[in-house]
């Protein structure tokens, strides 16, 4: 599946820089064939036929690009990360495959364009224009939610060192955030946004929040959403976003249990007007996945 690299997009500036001078590749990062009893996704469809090709653009040598740092993960890998194309890959630069990504994988994609074309037309407005106001609302929504993480993660970190009133955001809506949090739940034995990875399977991720139990290999995965929907909306479109999430929880956790971990259970937490909604689920392996 390729995917369109918009005008605003921080790699779009880079890759075009990169092609000037190396050739760009790109590296496979899950073939998926049909088997035998599965779900036939069109009617000529055979055992052995590729049915999923996932793709990504990048430098023809990532070990080489000064954007991407080594690191070591929680799950105690060396591998590279790159802040500015948010990507890990292992030390010979072969991607890992992020939880959001591998989650995303089963959803419809978002006709952008003709769904642009027949809103632009039923309200006499340009098509670049509409899909201009869409991702300026999508970016909106992304700071939003990365500023509510950041806010969580901060207190998270701070507060054993610096006590609870000074570790709280002063933006007062970012404030009340982690103030309602604090009323369902806490950070105790928790670890923020620890990486993940398995670069034996090509698996990686960011975890929200790790909690532990007494200092064991005993952990429960715990992710922040902070998803806005149009009114009456909601009840039709979170729960699908809820199996989206499993997955990615789902995805995590078989990361650590890969690394002798043992997963009690998922947690989603959702921030929506003003209160956050705790979401619990049962751990399942991944098993279908296949670099």
């Amino acid at each position: 599946m390729l995917g369109y690299v918009g005008k605003k997009d921080k790699l779009r500036t880079k890759m075009l820089a990169k092609a000037r001078n190396e050739g760009v590749v790109l590296p496979v990062l899950v073939a998926n064939y049909h088997k035998e009893g599965e779900e036939k996704l069109w009617e000529s469809v055979e055992e052995g036929d590729l049915v999923q090709l996932w793709l990504r653009a990048t430098s023809r040598t990532p070990v080489d690009d000064d954007s991407f740092r080594l690191v070591e993960s929680f799950t105690g890998d060396k591998v590279l990360w790159s802040e500015y194309l948010h990507m890990c890959t292992d030390q010979f630069g072969k991607e890992l495959v992020g939880g959001s990504t591998y989650a995303s994988m089963n959803e419809k994609p978002f006709d952008s364009e003709r769904i642009a074309k027949a809103y632009a037309k039923k309200n006499e407005l340009e098509t670049e224009d509409v899909l201009s106001y869409w991702d300026s609302l999508g970016t909106i929504s992304a700071d939003y939610g990365t500023a509510i993480h950041g806010a969580l993660e901060h207190y998270s970190k701070n507060y054993k060192v610096f006590g609870h009133e000074a570790s709280l955001p002063r933006v007062p809506h970012l404030r009340e955030a982690v103030e309602q949090f604090l009323k369902v739940s806490d950070f105790e034995n928790c670890i923020a946004e620890p990486l993940v990875t398995d670069t034996e399977k090509g698996m990686s991720g960011w975890i929200d929040n790790l909690r532990r139990y007494n200092d064991t290999k005993i952990v429960t995965i715990e992710d922040y959403k902070t998803n806005t929907f149009k009114e009456g909306d909601y009840e039709k479109k979170w729960a699908g976003k809820l199996e989206t999430y499993q997955r990615q929880g789902n995805y995590y956790g078989t990361i650590l249990e890969n690394h002798g971990y043992t997963i009690d259970g998922l947690v989603i937490w959702h921030w929506h007007e003003g209160k956050w909604n705790k979401h619990e689920f049962k751990y399942n392996q991944v098993k279908e996945y296949a670099r």
